[in-house]
This record gives C-alpha cells, structure tokens and sequence, in this order.
C-alpha cells in the first residue's frame, strides 16, 4: 500500500487497507483521549508527530499537514482540552 494515500475509515480505527483518514485520526484521538486522561499514572500526553513528513517518517500522522494546516485532530484535541477542563 501507498502510505502517503489517505482512505476513509470508521470513526476510530484505521479503513480495512490499515490506512488512516484525517478524520479517523480525529475520531480516533477524541475517543481515546477521555480514557488516557482518566488514568491516574498519566501525567501528560505528547503527539510523536507536529507535521506531516516524507518517509521514512510517519508520512500522514502530523497534527498539520505540509502546508502547516491543522488537521480535524487539532480541534480534536482542543475540543478534549477546553471541553473537559474549561480555562479559568
């Protein structure tokens, strides 16, 4: 498979070809964000990935893509941030 190709997958995995979506991804991300966050031994989650990259990297795993645009994940997470633990 072509791992710069993005197909359409279900809310939360990855498409049948193993594949992620940027919308899979933010599926993904806010569904396993709340169960990350409700461990007490987690102190903090980081993303391996700012932005989009060539391989041999993680070619569609960045939270912008190469024109530095966020991707659906962002507002994910920020949906997570701001929704859970409202700023004061």
């Amino acid at each position: 498979p072509d791992p710069g190709r993005e197909e359409t997958g279900e809310a939360g995995v990855a498409s049948e070809s193993g594949l992620w979506s940027v919308t899979s991804q933010a599926a993904w991300a806010d569904a396993v964000l709340p169960l990350l966050l409700s461990k007490q031994s987690v102190s903090g989650i980081t993303w391996a990935q700012l932005v989009d990259s060539d391989p041999p990297g993680f070619v569609s795993a960045g939270l912008f893509d190469r024109e530095l645009t966020a991707r659906p994940v962002v507002e994910a997470i920020r949906g997570q941030r701001f929704g859970l633990w409202p700023a004061d």
